[in-house]
């Protein structure tokens, strides 16, 4: 019930009286964003916060799942939490530049007290301190997307195996 009151608040944050549902035709070719997020109830905000804004949204709860996402279908930006399960932050992002460069912009969205340093380390487009603004999140999305570098976007790097731990 508390995921509930969260996009309430995040919509009505934004000035609408209900959460809208994606609009299919609002979403914008290549604009896949991987959410990271442990916590179900950021999860499901962030998830429809960007929806609502016409991308196309997938999630992991932890390191692991992100990574096979990621392998599935490459994102065009990440939106990573560094305090995960099974697989932190910044392994999942060294995994990510390893298979993506910089290719794929990193958002970084944390509580820690040591993330700013972090995300800076990992070479993040852009840092977020929870609890954070909605309107801040959206911007640092559209910035994180400009910074894409095409010249990065072959169809190599896009076939390259993640490494896990020294694993291919």
């Amino acid at each position: 019930m508390a995921h509930i009151s969260w996009l309430r608040l995040a919509h009505c944050l934004r000035g609408c009286a209900e959460p809208r549902r994606p609009d299919p035709s609002r979403a914008a070719a290549g604009r896949l964003i991987l959410v990271v997020e442990d916590d179900p109830a950021i999860r499901e905000v962030v998830q429809l916060l960007l929806q609502d804004e016409g991308f196309e949204v997938v999630v992991a709860a932890d390191g692991v799942a992100a990574l096979e996402q990621a392998t599935l279908r490459r994102p065009a930006l990440v939106v990573l939490d560094l305090s995960l399960p099974r697989l932190g932050g910044e392994a999942v992002a060294a995994a990510l530049r390893a298979r993506f460069a910089d290719a794929v912009p990193i958002v970084v969205v944390s509580a820690s007290l040591h993330a700013p340093e972090q995300a800076a380390g990992i070479g993040a487009a852009a840092f977020l301190r929870k609890p954070f603004d909605v309107d801040a999140l959206l911007a640092a999305v559209q910035r994180g997307l400009g910074a894409r570098r095409p010249d990065l976007d072959t169809p190599e790097r896009a076939t390259l195996p993640v490494p896990i731990g020294g694993l291919v």
